[in-house]
């Protein structure tokens, strides 16, 4: 852990954040030439990323707020959670790309730009992986988001315990560059439409098994038995099995036409 300030102020955890956010926007463009996309959707479909990213850090501390409160009855904006920042910036690009299609295009445009925006359903969660697993490697230096004690050579110490602790950081890291290739690998392979139910389910399974591992202070929610997280997981993976029921009903009834 080293939450100490290295360049111009910033710690090691806001480098990170940094360079993750610049890893997603280089995969953004790079992977979406790669589709053949016109530059002008590109620039539009990024211009409307950059307030989702501001109101996805919104939501993630006020969701992590929403719980603290639920745990400790006191409403208070300081940690976040990437689940709820992930809920609340999806769902502010969906609606704000549905407004700018219904307004700023002809509807002989219209079906164009919602057909470009099949192309962001794909590369989304490759951006989304790259920039969480540079995230994590910033938590672990920043001394958030640890497992339990420990003993073992690989325990690593934090600001917040006086003994070793998991490095959950680095594990979860780890995990989400291996998603990352794995969603490149799938994007490239032109599985239109796969990459977002495989991310769905696959980190939702990940992020419910690894909270139970986890010993910092999570929040609480009407479901003693599951920290917020876990219920948001599970909610992931029931939208990513429904896409990929979708998916693959969609494929088998075109291979059969």
């Amino acid at each position: 852990m080293y939450p100490h300030p290295v360049f111009l102020g910033m710690n090691l955890y806001d480098l990170l954040t940094a360079f993750g956010l610049l890893a997603a926007l280089i995969v953004f463009r790079y992977y979406l030439e790669a589709r053949e996309m016109p530059r002008k959707y590109q620039l539009i479909f990024l211009g409307i990323a950059i307030p989702a990213v501001c109101i996805g850090y919104l939501a993630a501390a006020l969701f992590q707020a929403f719980y603290d409160y639920l745990a400790t009855g006191v409403f208070a904006f300081g940690a976040i959670t990437f689940m709820g920042g992930l809920i609340g910036g999806a769902v502010f690009y969906l609606l704000c790309t549905w407004f700018i299609g219904k307004i700023a295009f002809t509807k002989e445009k219209q079906k164009e730009f919602f057909g470009m925006f099949l192309h962001i359903v794909d590369v989304a969660p490759c951006c989304i992986a790259i920039a969480h697993a540079f995230g994590r490697l910033g938590c672990l230096f920043g001394g958030c988001c640890y497992g339990k004690e420990t003993h073992a050579w690989y325990g690593v110490s934090t600001p917040f315990e006086t003994h070793k602790v998991v490095p959950l950081q680095l594990f979860e890291a780890l995990f989400l560059f291996g998603l990352f290739a794995f969603l490149t690998y799938l994007f490239f392979k032109k599985k239109k439409l796969l990459p977002m139910p495989v991310y769905l389910i696959g980190y939702g399974i990940w992020r419910f098994v690894i909270e139970f591992f986890r010993s910092d202070e999570r929040g609480a929610t009407i479901i003693s038995a599951f920290t917020p997280s876990q219920l948001t997981s599970l909610l992931s993976v029931l939208l990513g099995v429904v896409l990929l029921y979708r998916y693959f009903f969609i494929k088998k009834q075109k291979d059969f036409n």
